[in-house]
């Protein structure tokens, strides 16, 4: 999130210098402020939603994973300010390997990470078994 509103604010400084003015109704900048106010809207629920904010968080976070490819592929379906999408295709062949290895440790992170949680849950099981067990026993003893 802090990554998206770093870019709602210093993409504005940017477009200033380069088309001269601070916000245009651009698909690529309309989409982005969409996902934005999306993704927002996915956290406040979660926070604050109540018995059926987890519902409607998962709804948002359809809406928000739709939404992404939209703002990656907008600037090729409407011709707009922005140039098209076309870093990785062009990629210069010297900074193939740093992409993919970039790449590749994002992904690394991303699966230690799941395995991590995975772990934490298996353990949060454990323990509230034991937890029963103990209870039990101690129900037992009176």
């Amino acid at each position: 999130m802090v990554f998206g509103a770093c870019s709602l604010v210093t993409g504005p400084l940017w477009g200033r210098k380069a088309w001269g003015v601070w916000w245009q109704w651009d698909a690529r900048l309309t989409s982005a402020l969409l996902l934005f106010l999306i993704l927002n809207g996915y956290l406040l629920a979660r926070r604050y939603g109540g018995p059926g904010g987890r519902k409607l968080a998962a709804a948002l976070a359809l809406f928000a994973a739709v939404d992404v490819p939209l703002v990656y592929k907008s600037v090729d379906i409407w011709r707009t300010v922005h140039p098209q999408t076309t870093v990785v295709p062009t990629l210069d062949p010297r900074m193939r390997p740093a992409f993919w290895a970039s790449f590749a440790l994002i992904f690394l992170v991303w699966g230690i990470m799941l395995w991590v949680r995975l772990r934490l849950g298996q353990a949060r099981a454990m323990l509230a078994d034991l937890e029963l067990l103990a209870e039990d026993q101690m129900e037992m003893r009176t």
